[in-house]
């Protein structure tokens, strides 16, 4: 493909009408998911992140609930959040690029990461 782009549409079709159901199925079955192509959902890019924390929505709550809690938080932080479009390898479904440390809501579970550039300013 082109790029990332050229998979927007067959990323949309997979969601869309009578591929909804079909789609969540298969999706439950890769609950563990495995690295992935990821989208900008909330916030703007972070060009230098000094922290990358990956988190998984929990069971029972519904995407809707889980980004209202999510977008001020987002918003609060300067920072962004990226959400897993395509299951590819071993990764978790969100993950919030910021310059530091970002208290998710419970009952989240968060995997932070602290960057460090290695290549001088």
């Amino acid at each position: 493909v082109d790029g990332s782009a050229a998979l927007d549409p067959l990323n949309a079709a997979a969601i869309s009408a009578s591929r909804q159901s079909p789609h969540d199925a298969a999706a439950a079955l890769a609950a563990g998911g495995t690295a992935g192509l990821y989208s900008l959902r909330h916030g703007e890019p972070v060009g230098a992140p000094a922290v990358l924390t990956w988190f998984a929505k929990p069971g029972g709550v519904t995407y809707r609930d889980f980004f209202a809690a999510l977008e001020p938080i987002v918003d609060r932080a300067g920072a962004a959040l990226w959400c897993r479009n395509m299951t590819l390898g071993p990764a978790l479904e969100f993950c919030m690029h910021a310059g530091e440390a970002v208290a998710l809501p419970p009952p989240v579970v968060p995997l932070a990461i602290s960057c460090r550039s290695v290549w001088p300013a």
